[in-house]
């Protein structure tokens, strides 16, 4: 992984390093949410949940469509994805090689 490669993930893992933000994906990997449905769940304001996605968007780990009046948020498991393989690559670079099954991380 290169210097670069590594300080463009600092950002993504700073993200998840809140226990809100960790369970706002827990709920969002079960299922697609409003602003509303999510902070009854985690019992906040939807202020404080919106700043949260926020941060979580910012990331590329949630996106909003919109129904209506409300905007719906669901998890982007691409991102997800992306993050995973390049740790994956970084990891059998560092080991020198890819002899582990696909699915043993």
């Amino acid at each position: 992984m290169t210097d670069n490669q590594l300080e463009g993930l600092l950002p993504f893992f700073q993200a998840l390093s809140d226990a809100t933000r960790l369970r706002l994906v827990g709920l969002l990997a079960r299922e697609p949410s409003t602003v509303e449905q999510l902070a009854a769940n985690v019992g906040l304001s939807p202020s404080t949940v919106s700043h949260h996605l926020k941060r979580l968007g910012d990331m590329g780990l949630v996106a909003a469509r919109v129904e209506g009046h409300y905007h719906i948020y669901g998890l982007q498991t691409k991102r997800l994805t992306e993050v995973a393989d390049l740790i994956q690559a970084a990891t059998e670079k560092a080991i020198g090689g890819g002899d582990e099954p696909d699915d043993v991380v």
